[in-house]
């Protein structure tokens, strides 16, 4: 490419994605951040690569694979999602975000693992991707209780909120392993205590107990004055009303904005939000209106065979991002 060069970003070059991501997301990251994403991950390690522009050595761009482990058709297979998409402010509109990605698809279709995801966050990655021949299978919605809503927590009078969780591996029983969807993550404790582990968030583990049985946890951070819910396992409806409420009382006493999370569109789990108090921005502006995609790239065949959103279960924990 005239002006640029390609490269494979290899681990020990973490520190020149600092910039772009101060860049491109007005994000303070450390290089602990990406050993995180990219190495420490129990799927495997990472694939990328950056765009150089070649007379100054500054880096313009970049797009990175992590692999993780899914369910498809009952058959574990490697799924790379693609993440951190950066683009320098400099650089933008010379084509070297479709450069990269096609770097990758040539990458993987050499190593036979040519099936990718990606939960795109803007309106010019998702254009991209499909002109490099993406396909949008569903769409995301953001979920949200307004602390207004909140103050009715207060009216409860159960005296199980549910306890703080110090040992993640009391979970491992109640991780789910198994949908009704033809793709759907697969979930295990080693996979847990790794996305619990990132170190962008404080993550809060509280579980509801009934009779010394575990039946419900929830897990979530506070950013920007919201509860954010990122994972969640109800196995009875007292230990999501109890966990639920739980939040909404925090809300309230340490003045929060809300609670907020977000789900695949029509799936299960948004119906089961619903009835808890969670509302949707229907309209298309507005807070918490946009509804990112899910796209996915693979040959012809799984292609076809996998347009349908049904066929999908993909849920906030598995945003790389989140």
């Amino acid at each position: 490419m005239p002006g640029y060069t390609i490269k494979k970003l290899e681990s020990d070059q973490f520190d020149i994605l600092i910039p772009l991501m101060k860049n491109c997301f007005g994000m303070d990251v450390t290089i602990d951040y990406f050993r995180w994403k990219y190495l420490a991950n129990p799927a495997g390690s990472f694939i990328g690569f950056v765009a150089i522009e070649t007379d100054t050595g500054e880096i313009a761009a970049s797009f990175n694979l992590i692999p993780e482990k899914y369910i498809i058709e009952g058959k574990e297979t490697i799924i790379y999602q693609g993440c951190d998409a950066m683009t320098h402010s400099n650089h933008r509109r010379k084509g070297l975000f479709q450069k990269l990605v096609t770097y990758c698809h040539d990458y993987l279709k050499n190593i036979n693992q040519l099936f990718l995801i990606a939960l795109a966050g803007g309106t010019e990655s998702t254009r991209g991707l499909m002109k490099l021949g993406w396909q949008r299978v569903s769409n995301f919605r953001f979920l949200f209780i307004p602390k207004i809503l909140c103050y009715f927590s207060l009216l409860s009078n159960s005296t199980n909120e549910g306890e703080t969780v110090s040992d993640l591996r009391v979970l491992e029983p109640l991780i789910e392993k198994k949908s009704s969807a033809k793709i759907y993550s697969f979930r295990d404790i080693d996979h847990l205590l790794w996305r619990y582990a990132n170190p962008l968030h404080s993550y809060n583990v509280v579980a509801f107990s009934n009779n010394s049985a575990i039946e419900g946890y929830i897990c979530y951070y506070i950013d920007n004055r919201k509860i954010f819910l990122f994972d969640f396992v109800f196995t009875t409806p007292k230990s999501q009303k109890s966990l639920l409420g739980n939040l909404k009382r925090r809300v309230v006493k340490e003045k929060l904005k809300g609670i907020v999370t977000f789900c695949q569109e029509n799936s299960p789990l948004v119906n089961k939000l619903k009835r808890s108090g969670f509302l949707m921005n229907h309209f298309k502006r507005g807070p918490l209106s946009d509804t990112p995609p899910l796209l996915f790239y693979s040959d012809e065949k799984s292609m076809s065979k996998f347009s349908n959103p049904n066929c999908w279960s993909i849920i906030s924990y598995d945003h790389d991002a989140s």
